[in-house]
């Protein structure tokens, strides 16, 4: 069998690359500055927007919301307001000094809700699932799996003391898994039907494409998520490499996604939670990099194992936090690909109750402190993943490094 090709043969066409996503990146870093423009000149500026969180502090509401034009901002209200979250607005916004670093990333603005819209499709499939479990937190946290609603502070609390935030926050795990069983269920469940009436027909591929459209379908009813536009960026190219016979488990081919990604959407840049999941990708390119003769349940359990290690020290350097229920992280993580289709099918059927009860760890008290990691020894961390690429004995440095955080904050404990 020939090798799979190489992204690029020549430098020439990595620099063509380069400058064209700079390119980009310049027209639309300046659409993104006209909006601002406009924003800031208007003594007031009236949007549509999607309320993404809402929460009390002492005697007032405070409400994030992100607008149709794609800039995230708070405000506050001393109103006695109904539960706002995954609702669309109309609202008058009265921008006061706000720079072009702020509007990139999320500000602070006066504000005064207008009108509520008519609940959506999404917002009434939420309502839907929360009606299904008697424990509303719950809910909320099934609305977060499927539809990428908001949680409470509480419930985000707790899934982040067990480490499986990223469980949580829709990102390539789910997308995979989607197109995993759309994938399953052509090759092995309607195989025979193919095979009787268009036995010339490429199977594989044809899955493949009705995954990728059920994917983008997915993306669009959702919204702009950093971390499921990566992943689904990353699927899609990768389904063109593979049908091309090209490199597909490439660093290189991260890095340009990456790169394409942020020149498409300049405030990805910005986005803590598309860094996180992209890091998340790169330590699964250096597993598949060093452990790839693995084959069957030893790659699946190694791989969720190795993730978690890898990933702590940066979690914990992030986050500020350590809980030893975090330990339970890879065993949770290989259980919830049983569980969320399962959960999936539950509520499609109207029966999203049922499994509540085997969730009732979330309200196991844990065992936690704050956590501080020096800026030196996270620089030198991340140099460790960067020649473990190449290098076998630096993946071990970094994996020796991650376990002398756990066991010094074990003992802090």
């Amino acid at each position: 069998m020939l090798e799979p090709a190489p992204l690029f043969l020549r430098h020439k066409e990595r620099l063509v690359l380069l400058v064209a996503l700079l390119l980009l990146f310049g027209v639309m870093v300046g659409l993104e500055y006209s909006r601002y423009h406009r924003l800031i000149t208007s003594k007031r500026s009236i949007t549509q927007a999607q309320v993404l969180n809402q929460y009390k502090k002492q005697s007032k509401w405070v409400l994030k919301l992100r607008s149709q034009e794609g800039y995230v901002f708070y405000t506050t209200s001393y109103e006695d307001l109904a539960d706002l979250r995954a609702r669309w607005v109309k609202v008058m916004i009265f921008p006061k000094r706000i720079t072009f670093w702020d509007y990139l990333r999320s500000f602070y603005a006066p504000a005064v809700i207008l009108a509520v819209h008519r609940a959506d499709l999404r917002y009434r499939l939420y309502r839907q699932i929360v009606a299904q479990h008697e424990n509303e937190q719950l809910g909320e946290l099934f609305g977060a799996l499927f539809l990428a609603t908001p949680l409470s502070k509480e419930i985000r609390e707790k899934i982040a003391s067990f480490g499986v935030s990223h469980l949580v926050a829709i990102s390539g795990f789910h997308l995979g898994l989607i197109a995993g069983l759309l994938v399953f269920v052509f090759l092995y469940l309607l195989r025979p039907l193919f095979e009787r009436f268009v036995p010339y027909a490429n199977l594989l591929f044809f899955a493949s494409v009705i995954s990728m459209v059920a994917a983008l379908l997915y993306l669009l009813f959702l919204g702009v998520v950093p971390s499921l536009v990566r992943s689904f960026v990353m699927m899609l190219f990768g389904f063109w490499l593979f049908h091309r016979h090209m490199r597909l488990l490439s660093f290189e081919t991260l890095g340009w996604v990456v790169l394409f990604l942020i020149a498409l959407f300049p405030r990805f840049a910005l986005s803590l939670a598309f860094w996180l999941s992209g890091m998340g990708v790169f330590v699964i390119y250096l597993f598949l990099r060093h452990f790839s003769s693995l084959r069957g349940w030893k790659l699946v359990v190694g791989l969720n194992f190795f993730v978690f290690w890898m990933m702590l020290p940066i979690s914990i350097g992030i986050f500020h936090t350590f809980d030893m229920k975090m330990l339970l992280s890879p065993l949770l993580s290989l259980l919830f690909m049983v569980f969320y289709p399962l959960e999936l099918l539950f509520h499609l059927l109207g029966i999203g109750g049922l499994a509540d009860p085997l969730l009732g760890f979330l309200e196991w008290r844990g065992l936690g402190a704050s956590a501080e990691l020096p800026s030196l020894f996270l620089g030198f961390y991340f140099l460790l993943l960067l020649l473990a690429v190449r290098y076998r004995a630096a993946l071990y440095g970094a994996a020796l490094a991650s376990g002398v955080v756990v066991i010094y904050y074990l003992a802090k404990l």
